[in-house]
Order: C-alpha cells, then sequence, then structure tokens
C-alpha cells in the first residue's frame, strides 16, 4: 500500500489512519490573545478516536485515529495561537476530551461526529489563571460514502468544529471583555462530570381507540452539546395489544431527534421500525395462516418531555404516535394514539 503525504491523510496500516487539521482559521477577535494549550486527555497525545471496525467483514480490530502532530500542538497552529503577542485578554485553554467516531445510517450516508470539552481559563498575571468554563461539542458532518473517503470524512468533521470553535471563542471572549454572560449554549459555567454518556431506561404507553400499545427502550447518549440533536441505536420492545391479537415487536432501527426549548423542557421526535410475532385471540371463529404470525410496524411519535439539562432525574412527558403495520391477513392498517412518557436518565 503507498503511504502517500501525510497531509492526504493516507491509511499507514489497514488500522491506522492519519487525519490533517485546516490551515488557520481563528477570527481577529480584538486583541484577545491564547496563552496555549495544555492536553489534559489520558490518550496518546496524536490519538483522537478508537472503535471497533470488522476487517474482511467478520474479524473485528480497532480503528485508531491519529492527528500527524500532538493535538494541542495542531490547535496551536490551526487557531493561529501566538503568546509572544501583547493582549488585552490572554485565555489559557485545557483539552479534556477530543473524540472521533462514526455511525453508520445505512450503507449510503455515514455520519461523522466529532466529542470535545474544552475548558477556558483567563491568564491573570505572569501565570496565574481563573478558571471560565467550559465549552461542550458534538460536531457531525453527514456525506454520501461514495463520495467520500473515510479520512476525508474525519477532516470534514474536524474543520467544521474548528470553524465552530473559533466563533465560540470569539463570542466567549467578548462577553468576558465585556464582563457579561456568554449566551453560548455549549457553555457551561460550572465543571461538567467527568461522565460523557447517559443511561436512559424509559417508557411509552400509547392509547388508541382499537389498541394500547406498551415500549420499553434502554439506550445510551452522549450529553447534551447541541439545543437541536439526533440519537439512534439502543435497545427497543413493544407489546401491542388489539381487539383481535396481541403481539411483541423488536426494535430494528430507531431513531430520536431532540429540540431543547429550555433548561428543563425539550421537544422529542422518534421514528422506529419494528419486527413483530403475533398471538391471535380469535382462531376458535377464524383460521389464520402462517403468514400471519409476522407484524411490520412502523411508528412516528412527537412528544413535550421534561428532562433537565445536564442532571440525572425522572422524565415525563405527552405526545402522540402515528402507526402503520402489516400483516398478511389485514394488509396495512393506520392508528393514532395518545402517547405518554416516563424514564429514568442515569
Amino acid at each position: 500500500m503507498s503511504l502517500g503525504h501525510p497531509s492526504d491523510a493516507q491509511e499507514l496500516v489497514q488500522d491506522t489512519i492519519v487525519v490533517a487539521f485546516p490551515n488557520t482559521v481563528f477570527i481577529d477577535n480584538g486583541r484577545v490573545v491564547i496563552d496555549s494549550v495544555i492536553d489534559q486527555r489520558q490518550e496518546a497525545p496524536d490519538v483522537v478516536g478508537l472503535y471497533e471496525v470488522d476487517k474482511f467483514l467478520v474479524i473485528p480490530v480497532d480503528l485508531v485515529i491519529r492527528t500527524e502532530n500532538p493535538l494541542a500542538e495542531e490547535i496551536i497552529r490551526t487557531m493561529g495561537i501566538r503568546s509572544d503577542v501583547e493582549g488585552d485578554l490572554r485565555i489559557r485553554l485545557f483539552i479534556d476530551n477530543f473524540v472521533l467516531d462514526k455511525k453508520s445510517a445505512g450503507w449510503v450516508y455515514p455520519h461523522y461526529r466529532l466529542s470535545a470539552s474544552v475548558g477556558i481559563h483567563r491568564v491573570i498575571g505572569l501565570d496565574s489563571t481563573l478558571y471560565v468554563g467550559h465549552l461542550l461539542y458534538e460536531t457531525s458532518h453527514r456525506k454520501p460514502l461514495f463520495r467520500d473517503k473515510l479520512n476525508k470524512g474525519y477532516e470534514s468533521v474536524i474543520r467544521k468544529w474548528c470553524s465552530e470553535f473559533a466563533n465560540d471563542l470569539f463570542q466567549l471572549s467578548q462577553a468576558m471583555k465585556a464582563s457579561r454572560p456568554a449566551k453560548l449554549f455549549n457553555f457551561r459555567h460550572n465543571k461538567p462530570e467527568s461522565r460523557r454518556l447517559h443511561l436512559y431506561t424509559a417508557a411509552d404507553v400509547i392509547y388508541g381507540t382499537d389498541h394500547l400499545l406498551v415500549d420499553g427502550a434502554f439506550y445510551v447518549s452522549h450529553r447534551e452539546a447541541q439545543r437541536r440533536f439526533f440519537r439512534s441505536g439502543g435497545y427497543h420492545l413493544r407489546y401491542r395489544n388489539a381487539d383481535d391479537f396481541e403481539a411483541i415487536e423488536f426494535g430494528l432501527s430507531i431513531d430520536h431527534l431532540f429540540y431543547r426549548l429550555n433548561r428543563n423542557l425539550m421537544l422529542r421526535g422518534k421514528s422506529q421500525f419494528m419486527f413483530g410475532l403475533n398471538r391471535w385471540k380469535d382462531t376458535d371463529t377464524v383460521e389464520h395462516t402462517l403468514y400471519d404470525v409476522a407484524l411490520l410496524d412502523y411508528s412516528l411519535s412527537q412528544s413535550l418531555v421534561f428532562d433537565s439539562l445536564d442532571k440525572r432525574g425522572i422524565l415525563f412527558g405527552i405526545g402522540i404516535l402515528e402507526n402503520v403495520y402489516y400483516i398478511y391477513s389485514k394488509s396495512v392498517r393506520f392508528q393514532l394514539g395518545l402517547m405518554f412518557h416516563a424514564g429514568l436518565k442515569l
């Protein structure tokens, strides 16, 4: 395999790729100087991603994503940092988290994601610092697989993050100089918990005119860094009770779209494709074939949920669910139901 030039981010070996940071993107923000960047992660200085992939479709191996130089050096170069320049405001950056990964949404649209947490400290005097807060990120990039090589997808999401980070630093520094609060959703005045994931267990009860649905869900979610964000995956199970049959359904594809309204309320949209097994109640009067054992189900739901930002606790909400299901002897049926939501975030 030809290695090529490192800036082209070619694969070094089959389980390692090197990604390049863009050229300088930092915005002139009025004599604000970034003093230095300190990498506090436990990983090697140039490692920004590690997850499992299947080699030859069956052999699991670790894919390691590396930067050309240590991460702190790449950020210093990209942000155009010069510690020898005098400025009205000097800040120091502490990198707590910086992780690249990829989640496939089918074979055609991979979803590249960068999760990061950057501590902001104001430099006072020669070398004393005052903690200001943290900037949290969950930057994503989607592009068709056949027009986007793996390394180029990662580099695209890095470029997007650098632009977001530069803009946030500009707004934050202006707020600091004016001694006013920073109006950034991804800015936390208090240091975030070391945990980066929340465990959710949830149940939805849906009442319709001729059916009852009970959904159970178990999934893991990154902490919120955006007002609008997506989640997918997890384990989902549904119990269906209709007039003439019961069913147990298993989630095959589950996607969530969230939009936070304020610190306690958010809107949730959910789509789910499920496969179920039926038990008929009318076997004494109706003859069913083997084809009637299976059920295919697609649902969309919209709800308003009480879910406190950055806090663990009880969740509850209300909404509606639209459901289309198919059984051989019934053809396609549409149902509408009122949904009640309850859960626990840990």
